[in-house]
């Protein structure tokens, strides 16, 4: 018998007889109508591929649930309960096992169930990219693009410059990422290292012939025309505008480094994207929405969830770090939601707060309001970080509205005043300054703080009067931190672009 066929039976088993008990592959009983289930790839037995698709149903009362490869669940969130998820099995051939623990709207967690599925990577794999899509042996730009094929297995890619692979970038499997060739001209050799589920290594190397122009100055001089835009020379050779002043010294504290060029110079570069905002620094507005952004590395802009979110993050003075932009300046960037609306899986989240159409009826809240009960408060934070009442403006009935309570510094759900960052609530935007005692920290990529010295703050030019003094203890998550800045200075200094989910220096 078939492992699909003895899954098949146990299912039957299951919905037939209604009682409870636990399948050690399929689920547990919860109910005589309703069974709280997990099921991997359809109910496949055998998967090729560490990506997966987990099926989910739960009792109709339940609201949130965890996902986990680690049978106790260390570190993981709750998260509003969906119906399909993406998920990526731990490494290595073998049987692996998915755990899925469901809590209810009163906080009641069922019963921990799971489903296996035996991952079986092939031995043989057929890899293989290009350079500018194979279509030319030279060209005018350190800037090129890699596309990348891979068969089923593959869980990770490296690319260098060196056949040592020393510095190199590693990319989790994509479909392609944009590139910077080592510097001077000739021909240039790209490496890239597939690395397979079982340990394997498989190298593919390209070449192109680069055509160095005829320039003096390095990249990232500062240069200046007649008229009265700056512009940065990116390592990709093209010169970035900053639109404004307030970007500029967002950057640099003056003028001084601005370097002069003839407009004859200046019409031999082509010119790329805008600078965006350094990370850190203001909080954004563009015009049409109310809506307040962070930025982060790579142009990328992270909603306020509410006022109390910028209190909590930036103290009760937070509108003074706003600043309003234009919509030629928003064009520049990639605004980042909590959304999980997903129209190939039905999944509708028509607010983008990270609550699905489900959840907010559950709830009874609006899906087309980031805030139901107007009380300075998302849904979103009142369900997963505070656990108050998305319908009443005053959970605790203290007289102040639920998002004053936390601007103030209480609690929404009693008299108790806040003290410490719940874990998995709120956290601080990458490339946020922090300064706690005599210590500063800064928000590196993975959101975790790092020591940053006071002449790691001279000598990256990040400007200490943006620098957050928290107001509470900081999430253990923030907390932990992995030691002294270290080789990050290209993406601290400078500024940086997104290309294809990563972050590079411009």
């Amino acid at each position: 018998m078939s492992k699909n066929q003895v899954k098949y039976i146990q299912r039957v088993v299951m919905l037939t007889f209604g009682i409870l008990f636990f399948v050690g592959i399929s689920g547990i009983r919860v109910s005589a109508d309703t069974v709280a289930r997990v099921f991997i790839n359809s109910n496949q037995s055998m998967t090729s591929d560490r990506k997966v698709i987990l099926t989910l149903s739960a009792p109709s009362d339940v609201a949130y649930m965890k996902v986990s490869n680690d049978v106790e669940l260390k570190g993981i969130a709750w998260e509003p309960f969906r119906t399909i998820r993406t998920w990526i099995l731990s490494s290595g051939n073998g049987t692996k096992s998915v755990y899925v623990l469901y809590k209810t709207k009163d906080g009641t967690a069922l019963p921990l169930i799971q489903d296996n599925i035996q991952l079986d990577i092939p031995k043989s794999m057929s890899v293989n990219f290009d350079i500018d899509k194979g279509m030319t042996t030279s060209t005018d730009s350190r800037l090129v693009q890699l596309r990348f094929s891979f068969s089923n297995g593959i869980q990770q890619i490296s690319v260098s410059n060196s056949s040592n692979f020393k510095d190199s970038t590693v990319y989790q499997p994509t479909t392609g990422v944009d590139w910077m060739l080592s510097n001077a001209g000739g021909l240039k050799t790209v490496y890239v290292q597939f690395q397979d589920g079982n340990g394997n290594a498989h190298i593919v190397k390209k070449t192109i012939f680069y055509n160095a122009p005829l320039r003096n100055l390095a990249p990232r001089t500062i240069i200046k025309g007649s008229n009265s835009t700056v512009f940065f020379i990116g390592t990709d050779g093209k010169i970035h505008p900053f639109l404004n002043v307030v970007t500029f010294l967002s950057w640099y504290p003056n003028f001084n480094g601005v370097r002069f060029v003839s407009s004859v110079k200046l019409q031999s570069y082509v010119v790329g994207s805008a600078v965006c905002m350094r990370s850190g620094t203001w909080l954004l507005r563009f015009p049409v929405s109310p809506q307040i952004y962070t930025v982060e590395p790579g142009c990328q802009l992270r909603p306020i969830m509410s006022p109390a979110e910028a209190a909590l993050l930036y103290g009760v003075d937070w509108k003074k770090r706003v600043i309003d932009m234009t919509m030629i300046d928003l064009a520049f960037y990639h605004i980042n939601s909590y959304s999980v609306a997903n129209p190939s899986t039905g999944v509708v989240d028509q607010d983008s707060d990270g609550l699905n159409a489900k959840t907010e009826a559950q709830y009874h809240t609006s899906d087309t309001n980031l805030d139901s009960d107007g009380d300075g408060l998302s849904d979103r934070e009142e369900i997963l970080y505070w656990e108050s009442d998305p319908n009443k403006t005053d959970t605790n009935g203290d007289g102040l509205s639920d998002g004053q309570d936390v601007i103030e510094g209480k609690s929404p759900v009693s008299v108790m005043s806040i003290t410490k960052i719940s874990n998995h609530t709120y956290t601080y935007p990458k490339g946020t300054l922090l300064h706690i005692g005599t210590n500063f920290f800064y928000i590196n990529q993975k959101g975790i703080a790092d020591h940053i010295s006071h002449s790691g703050i001279t000598d990256n030019e990040i400007n200490a009067k943006f620098a957050v003094i928290p107001r509470f203890t900081l999430p253990d998550s923030e907390t932990t931190n992995q030691g002294w800045i270290n080789g990050q200075k290209d993406l601290i200094e400078y500024p940086t672009r997104s290309s294809f989910g990563n972050v590079l220096a411009l």
